[in-house]
Formats: structure tokens, C-alpha cells, sequence
């Protein structure tokens, strides 16, 4: 059995060294866009910001590791914004050991472009921007109609959403009763109607049963922000019946164009395309869709309640691009083709990473995005732009090379926290990244020791140590084993771990003694010593 104490005078403790690092940042991210409510809005009748989430107060998130620690400080519009203002007392409590804040009280005038920035000696971390935005919708005013429809025909109608932030969805469903406490919805699901992305809804071919007794057509906006929902125009029917019809509809009507998508979209990978082919007539006319040249994958494919009227397909990808049909059997002349494109905006690939290296190293930082159209990347110093000069910076496409690195006290050195966008017309990245310069003499972390062995076995002795440059290891002894022994195996440098080792084959008594590792690099050289007892 092998036996290991440590007598090493020499040693440290992990705990106790305290490595210099620049801010990085260990916080989930911020929300591009943040919505809130304002506490009093304009008149009641005019704007609503009634929400079934919390929105009047936010939170602001920014956490960061370093050494020494992290002082924090927030940007808005680009100007410092002091959260020791007193003009925001009691609106800003501070989270403990943090940059984070909850803002309270909310007005308009705290809309505004917000960043987090972290510092230490060592570099300046800035955040993305964050867009703090005041959601509201308009109230609409409910108004009703009976529309005269002729039995058979084909009827659409427009459905104009209330002003909202954002943008509110328009679509239709069917309610009963002004008063809100007893209103009454249905889904509205008839294979004679569909409603497209714009709100719009159209009758293939209107029936007496699409008059349902104290149930209004309703166009409706909802703000997702606010999960809230607001009621416009209503209708209803009265269908007038064709003598020349008799008691039915014609065994068909002839086809006619309603709704189709446009000939050709482009749409964002990972986002949601929808198609629709609206036509009416008698009977339903249902496309069959197709893509030319490919498959259709049914496990991302929604019909949503238009029956087949449109094909909506979920986290598009770049395999989604091509040519997509909707054709209707024996009629052709109503077969459309649309040419989809899939464009892309940025997304990482791979983050850059943070680096430590002694002085004099070359730097490469990876900033590996990708989109389409192709990105544009921008570098940064402690938020400030940098530029290819060819000597000391060198852009290579999303690629950051330094040369030469050099520590240097407060932004005068190579050392510090690096920042890169990548754009493209349909977004942008950012991300942090720092240059750690490390120039340490060595320092054991953990000697050799004490190694008890039994006569025959194996023995290692094993030396933790840190320093940058790293060091390297030399193992010496007070006994000799003869050059070149098979019984004794020394790394010649330390691994991942900052570890050296030194390995005894089958020992003997005539192995016991003092061995010692020996750490060096550019600025000091330091040993520890153990010992081996063979039993």
C-alpha cells in the first residue's frame, strides 16, 4: 500500500492565490427588448396598458466575476445613468453584490437604450444594449353591422387592428354580448372560411348557417406584451336567398381567386413561413401543397383552422428553400408556385473566448458567426472601437489576431476585455471576450510529500504548481539509479493541470531518498522536496 503526506513548507493553497482577471460577465442575457407600463397612462378611453403580467417594474440584469472585484455602472442613451440620482429615489432597488437593479414607478421618460458596464483594474466588460420600451393598445370602439350577402357569394373582410406597441395581431373570432362580464367566444372553424396573416377573413361561399344566432364576427387585436386583448368592428349576415338557386347551392360554383400569398417571400431561418391559397367556389376548394424538388416535413407543418388553406412550417431552416405549390384538382388555373428564400440573421457558430497567456504571446480570437447575407464584425477595446493597423491588430474576417501582447496598467497594455459585432441587415451579436496577460514567477501549489511504499510496488510522486509563462519541471534525487533506468519515469513538463509527475517502477529500499521538483520559467525558479520510504 502507498502512503502520501506532505511536509512541504513551501506549499499554497489554490484558495489563497488570487489570480488577476478581467470582468467577464455570468448572468443569463438581457432580453433584447424590454416592455413596461407606465403608472398613469392618458385618458381611460383612449389607451389601455391593463396587463395580466407584472409590467411596471423591470428588472436590469448584470453580474460579473473578476479580480479585483467588479464595480458595476449603467449607460442610457449612451450617457452615464446614475442610479444614486435622487430624482429616482425609491424607484431603483439595487440588487446586493450586483449591478442589477429593479426599476419602479415607471414613466415615459424611462424609455431608452440601457448598458451595463463592469470594470476592474484589469479591463471593461460592456453589455449588449438593452431597448426599454412602453407598451400600450389603443381602445377600439365596438361597433355592429348586418351585412345583406347573397346566398352562395364570396364575401372578405378586413380586420384593422387597434394602434398598438408593438404591433398588435389581428384576427377573428366569434363573440356574443356587449357587456364584457357575459360574453360568450367561439373559435371560428368552417371549412367555407379562412382568415389570412393579415387579419383578413373570406367566405369561400356564404351559407345561412354562417349566421349563427347572437354571435358577431369580431375583429380582435391582442398585444402580447400586455396578454391583452381588445374588440373592433362586428358583423353578421343576412343572406338573401337566389330564387335561381332554389333551396341549394348550384352543384358547383366556379373558382375564383381570394387570397394568395405573394409570388415569392423571403423569410428568416428559424422563424415560422406561411402559405395560403384562398379561393372560392362551391365546393370547398382545398389545395394539396407540395414542394418541388423535396419533401415536405410534416413534423414542423401546421394547417392552423383554414383547412388546408395555408401551410404554415415552424423553425425554418435553410433546407426550406425552394419552390412551394398549392394545386387544386381539375383546376389548374388556380395552381400557384412561390419561390421562397431563406435568409439568416446572425447567430453564433461558436462564442469567442476568454485567453490567458504570458507577455510576447500571439492572440487569436475567434468571433465565429454566421448569417445571410454574409456578417460584418467590428472589434473593440473596453467598449472603445479598434481598428486593423497591420502591426499590432490584424483583422482576418471574424477574426482578431494581436501580436506581441504586452501588460500594461489601465488600458495601456494589450491586456483587457475585447468586445465583437457581427451585423447583418436583419441583426446584430455581441459578445466579450478578454485578454488575461498573466506574468508570474512560479509558485508549488502542492509538493511532493511524503511517499510510503512497499517493496515491489509502484510509486508516484506528483508536484502542482502555477506561473505563466508556464514553468517548466526538473525532478532531482539524492541517491542514483544509473543513466538512463527503465525503473524511473519524469514528465519533462507540467500538463493541463499544472501538474508534474515523477513514477518509481517496482521500488527497492536502495530507491528511498529525497527527490525534488524543481519549477522555473522567464522570472524565478523554485523547488520543493519529498521523500520516498520503502517498508
Amino acid at each position: 500500500m502507498t502512503k502520501i503526506s506532505s511536509i512541504d513548507e513551501c506549499q499554497a493553497s489554490l484558495s489563497d492565490w488570487k489570480v488577476p482577471t478581467p470582468p467577464s460577465f455570468v448572468h443569463e442575457p438581457n432580453p433584447d427588448k424590454i416592455y413596461f407600463v407606465v403608472e398613469q397612462s392618458g385618458p381611460a378611453h383612449n389607451t389601455s396598458e391593463s396587463s395580466k403580467v407584472n409590467l411596471k417594474e423591470r428588472r436590469f440584469i448584470c453580474r460579473a466575476t473578476g479580480y479585483p472585484n467588479v464595480n458595476y455602472r449603467w449607460l442610457k442613451n449612451k450617457r452615464d445613468f446614475n442610479l444614486d440620482n435622487p430624482l429616482l429615489s425609491g424607484r431603483v432597488t439595487r440588487i446586493p453584490g450586483e449591478g442589477s437593479f429593479i426599476l419602479s414607478r415607471l414613466s415615459i421618460d424611462d424609455e431608452g437604450v440601457y448598458r451595463c458596464i463592469a470594470e476592474n483594474g484589469n479591463g471593461t466588460a460592456v453589455d449588449k444594449e438593452i431597448h426599454f420600451i412602453r407598451t400600450y393598445m389603443n381602445l377600439l370602439r365596438i361597433t355592429q353591422e348586418t351585412l345583406p350577402v347573397d346566398f352562395g357569394e364570396p364575401f372578405s373582410r378586413e380586420c384593422e387592428p387597434a394602434t398598438s406597441v408593438p404591433k398588435a395581431r389581428a384576427y377573428w373570432i366569434l363573440m356574443s354580448g356587449q357587456n364584457a362580464e357575459r360574453r360568450n367566444f367561439q373559435t371560428i372553424n368552417s371549412t367555407n372560411v379562412a382568415i389570412n396573416d393579415q387579419g383578413t377573413i373570406f367566405f369561400q361561399y356564404v351559407r345561412e348557417e354562417d349566421n349563427i344566432p347572437g354571435f358577431y364576427y369580431t375583429c380582435t387585436s391582442e398585444n402580447v406584451e400586455l396578454k391583452d386583448y381588445k374588440f373592433g368592428y362586428q358583423f353578421n349576415f343576412n343572406v338573401i336567398r337566389n330564387p335561381a338557386l332554389r333551396d341549394s347551392l348550384k352543384p358547383y360554383i366556379l373558382p375564383g381567386s381570394q387570397y394568395y400569398s405573394p409570388k415569392e417571400m423571403t423569410v428568416l431561418k428559424g422563424e415560422s413561413l406561411e402559405l395560403f391559397c384562398i379561393v372560392s367556389g362551391y365546393p370547398d376548394y382545398i389545395p394539396y401543397w407540395s414542394k418541388k424538388d423535396g419533401q415536405l416535413d410534416y413534423s414542423r407543418i401546421s394547417w392552423n383552422t383554414n383547412f388546408n388553406k395555408s401551410m404554415k412550417i415552424d423553425n425554418v431552416s435553410f433546407s426550406d428553400a425552394g419552390v412551394y405549390s398549392c394545386k387544386f384538382p381539375n383546376n389548374d388555373r388556380m395552381d400557384k408556385d412561390f419561390t421562397v428564400t431563406v435568409k439568416a440573421a446572425p447567430y453564433w457558430v461558436s462564442l469567442p473566448q476568454n485567453v490567458n497567456v504570458s507577455e510576447h504571446s500571439n492572440v487569436d480570437f475567434n468571433c465565429n458567426a454566421a448569417g445571410d447575407p454574409d456578417l460584418t464584425y467590428e472589434f473593440y477595446k473596453n467598449g472603445q472601437r479598434i481598428y486593423n493597423d497591420d502591426v499590432k491588430y490584424i483583422f482576418v474576417s471574424r477574426r482578431l489576431l494581436i501580436h506581441d501582447v504586452v501588460k500594461g496598467e489601465r488600458g495601456e497594455g494589450d491586456n483587457a476585455v475585447y468586445q465583437c459585432r457581427a451585423y447583418n441587415e436583419y441583426g446584430s451579436l455581441w459578445a466579450n471576450f478578454y485578454l488575461n496577460i498573466q506574468s508570474f514567477a512560479p509558485v508549488i501549489l502542492k509538493g511532493p510529500g511524503v511517499v510510503e511504499a512497499v517493496e515491489g510496488q509502484d510509486a508516484v510522486f506528483s508536484c502542482k504548481a502555477f506561473g505563466s509563462p508556464k514553468p517548466g519541471i526538473m525532478w532531482s534525487s539524492s541517491i542514483y539509479l544509473g543513466e538512463g533506468s527503465d525503473r524511473l519515469h519524469m514528465q519533462d513538463q507540467l500538463d493541463d493541470d499544472y501538474i508534474g509527475r515523477l513514477t518509481f517502477v517496482n521500488v527497492t529500499k536502495k530507491m528511498q531518498g529525497i527527490f525534488s521538483c524543481e519549477l522555473e520559467n522567464i522570472y524565478n525558479r523554485t523547488k520543493s522536496d519529498g521523500e520516498l520510504i520503502v517498508r
